[in-house]
């Protein structure tokens, strides 16, 4: 009798505990990985702050927002998937660095936290944190668009990432004298690439690839041309 009385008292705390484990597991939840998709807590200035989401309702739309000193630096809507997980995106591109990409130009677009290079983005954000959290997205007023959610929305989850000097190699598309750009008119200009932090007196070797579009199921690329220059 005793026995069975331990085995259920047992048994009991057990699945308390199990309860408990799984609660914490699907408690909604916000982080940050890097461009292969491993969790980071930190975000080097000049690398894109991605992010992804899990313990969510499947199928409801969320919002990420990140701040910085109180000022909107970027804001997304999206979709739970079945699961209840969002996948990893980018939610700020570059840390802001908007080089001189044509588009921005041409537009005359105001970004309110931008940087024309990488150098401006360090002196301005070494040593602060990025404010990042996760609402239910809620329904939008007859003046309301999707860029403004209403404001007495709760967080769900919140992260604050620190802000630190890059230190890992990155190659980027620019202009002749190093400007970065995110876009390029076809057959319009020569295409230049340009890095930073690799290690000195090294050879790298660089590709340019074209689309390859004989299929429908995503975007193929092919060695176009090669090229192998010392540093």
């Amino acid at each position: 009798m005793i026995r069975r009385l331990l085995a259920a008292i047992f048994l009991l705390v057990a699945g308390a505990g199990a309860h408990a484990q799984l609660g914490t597991a699907t408690s909604p939840s916000v982080y940050i990985t890097d461009s292969g998709r491993r969790p980071i807590d930190v975000l080097e200035v000049g690398a894109s702050l991605e992010t992804g989401a899990r313990g969510l309702q499947p199928g409801r739309m969320y919002e990420f927002e990140i701040t910085l000193a109180d000022k909107r630096v970027s804001y997304a809507r999206l979709q739970a998937d079945a699961s209840g997980n969002i996948a990893p995106f980018i939610l700020w591109f570059q840390s802001g660095v908007i080089g001189c990409s044509l588009e921005s130009v041409r537009t005359g677009q105001i970004y309110p936290v931008s940087f024309r290079d990488f150098e401006e983005a360090e002196r301005s954000l070494e040593g602060q944190r990025l404010a990042l959290s996760l609402r239910e997205a809620q329904p939008l007023g007859s003046e309301q668009t999707p860029g403004h959610p209403p404001t007495n929305a709760r967080p769900l989850a919140e992260l604050s990432v620190p802000l630190v000097p890059r230190r890992s190699p990155v190659v980027l598309s620019s202009d002749e004298k190093g400007c970065l750009t995110n876009s390029a008119e076809t057959a319009s200009h020569d295409m230049f690439v340009s890095g930073r932090n690799f290690p000195a007196f090294i050879y790298h070797e660089q590709f340019a690839c074209r689309p390859h579009s004989d299929r429908q199921d995503g975007i193929h690329l092919l060695d176009a041309t090669h090229l192998v220059d010392a540093t």
